[in-house]
């Protein structure tokens, strides 16, 4: 236990500090606003994409602050989070501003603390105390997992609720009743209540119910009663947690979402029954959002090029650059280990709850367009930092005499690069593609670049004595916050419609700071993708926090 405290103190240390030096990401204020308009009763506003529990972790923090929410500007009137919260930002008063984004950030360390405990609890029970604590650790310095746990984000908090899932249907498999049907239905709702792709876990749910009745030829009569009880506990969760603002779905929604999940052409009067259950109005709203968005054309930065509607080889790719090469090799090793028990029939039920649940998340995240970061599958990636505890239980095993250090030699492998790049995790890139600097080779978005790192590039340009530096920045800080009046030239990205915009920017002598996920040009309208071809095409001179480029132009 002792080491385990030491293991959450530590990472609590490292992620509140992350929370103080990080700055503002590109999504944060509109869910800064949401969670303070959830607090007040009036979370309205489109697009209803953010389900409530980061809104309850984060947005009481709000009521101590006066938050200038513009209802009496133009804005208001659009309706929608992102306007609004640019807005809102712009009107904090500098000196309030880090004060409120740090702590609206600091109850968020919760989430990765809480799934790196559950993680040693869960593996304890099949594998020795030291391969359990060094499959915590693994996922505690996971470069992806600790890069984001500090940000005022749902990724870390569906990851928590998604191990939780697994662990309380595992119980429920080896022993059903009534109160792990309970916890099983506390943890699917929980799930739903932090990230709309949980919605999987409704009908993944029943079916764990349904499977473990079957296998332990249990009566219909109570694989029924669990299941009703199951729904009831998720559904008085879930309906407190949005309010208890609820509507019907309409017809073409429940068509939209059924035909999203492909049991449109399975159950086609499903749309006319789905219609007929009231659900959370913002759920609805946010789910028809997310296939909306499913079917757009989105383009992704994948293997220096953009990819229109993304490839199915996004995570898996993000996945060989992203992760560090231990847990890579702890992985392949967990998994051969596995295959082996299961051709002696010594295959465990606990690894099949651990891995089916990640081979199914990945495996639907992969089919999606909304391929913007490795982070959009951290759920699968705690799972599977679960699994190398099967690795590492067997080097333990085989140096039984040394578990300590044997553990420990691994560990340190693994942490170490991931602490080289901290606080600047989040753009980690491993050796296999030549650290961080090759970024750009492979991927981008929050991969790289959410704007986090203004500060970065303030402490770059005094160190180096430049007097007046030419800034594109992609994000929602404020370049005041960090630069001197006069010293900061700011290049607006061309945003927007093409009509009266040059295709290429042309740099005149002195220093330019590019955000990378400007140079892919992914966001901009096709005429203007190649805006930043020129520095594209160039070796930058220098790197502000790993995500803004530096050069100079003679």
């Amino acid at each position: 236990m002792a080491c385990v405290a030491s293991l959450l103190l530590t990472l609590t240390a490292l992620l509140i500090y992350q929370a103080h030096a990080l700055g503002i990401t590109v999504d944060e204020p509109s869910h800064l606003l949401s969670a303070h308009l959830y607090w007040k009763g009036q979370d309205n506003l489109k697009p209803q994409d953010m389900p409530p529990v980061i809104k309850i972790a984060g947005g009481w923090v709000s009521l101590f602050f006066d938050l200038p929410v513009p209802r009496d500007h133009p804005v208001w009137q659009r309706n929608h989070e992102w306007p609004i919260a640019a807005e809102m930002i712009q009107k904090i008063p500098l000196q309030t501003l880090p004060a409120y984004v740090f702590w609206s950030r600091v109850p968020f360390v919760l989430f990765p603390a809480a799934t790196v405990l559950l993680i040693w609890w869960w593996a304890r029970q099949w594998v020795t105390p030291w391969a359990a604590m060094a499959a915590a650790a693994v996922y505690a310095f996971e470069p992806t997992a600790l890069g984001h746990g500090a940000l005022f984000k749902n990724d870390l908090a569906a990851a928590f609720a998604y191990v939780l899932f697994s662990y309380c249907a595992w119980r429920y498999w080896r022993e059903p009743g009534r109160r792990r049907v309970a916890w099983l239905g506390v943890s699917a709702a929980l799930g739903l209540c932090t990230k709309l792709s949980m919605v999987i876990l409704a009908p993944l749910s029943l079916v764990v119910i349904a499977g473990a009745s079957a296998y332990r030829w249990r009566p219909l009569r109570n694989a029924a009663l669990d299941a009703l009880l199951c729904l009831a506990i998720a559904t008085a969760i879930i309906g407190t947690a949005y309010q208890w603002k609820l509507r019907t779905w309409t017809v073409s929604e429940a068509e939209q979402l059924l035909a999203g999940t492909g049991l449109m052409t399975v159950l086609p009067v499903a749309s006319w029954f789905l219609a007929h259950i009231p659900a959370p109005g913002s759920l609805v709203e946010g789910v028809t959002s997310l296939l909306r968005d499913h079917g757009s054309p989105y383009r992704t930065w994948f293997w220096g090029e953009l990819i229109p509607g993304g490839t199915r080889l996004y995570f898996l790719g993000a996945g060989a650059v992203k992760a560090t090469l231990v847990f890579q090799l702890l992985l392949v090793v967990s998994l051969v280990l596995l295959f082996m028990r299961r051709m002696r029939g010594r295959f465990g039920e606990a690894a099949i709850f651990v891995l089916l649940p990640a081979a199914l998340y990945a495996g639907l995240a992969s089919l999606s367009v909304l391929q913007l970061g490795y982070r959009l599958v951290l759920p699968a990636l705690a799972l599977l930092a679960l699994l190398t505890a099967f690795a590492i239980d067997e080097l333990i095993q085989r140096q039984a005499r040394i578990p300590a250090i044997a553990a420990g030699i691994v560990l340190a492998l693994h942490i170490a690069p991931c602490l080289m790049h901290y606080p600047n995790t989040m753009s980690y890139f491993n050796a296999w593609a030549g650290g961080p600097r090759h970024a750009l080779d492979y991927l981008s978005d929050s991969n790289v670049d959410w704007g986090q790192n203004l500060r970065a590039l303030a402490d770059y340009q005094n160190r180096n004595g430049i007097d007046i530096l030419n800034v594109s920045y992609f994000g929602t800080d404020r370049l005041e916050r960090y630069f001197q009046p006069g010293r900061v030239n700011v290049i607006v990205p061309p945003w927007g419609s093409p009509a009266g915009k040059p295709e290429r920017l042309r740099p005149r002598r002195g220093y330019y700071a590019i955000s990378t996920t400007l140079l892919t040009g992914s966001l901009f309208d096709p005429r203007l993708r190649d805006y930043y071809k020129i520095f594209r095409d160039s070796e930058p001179d220098a790197y502000a926090g790993w995500s803004i480029y530096i050069y100079r132009v003679p």
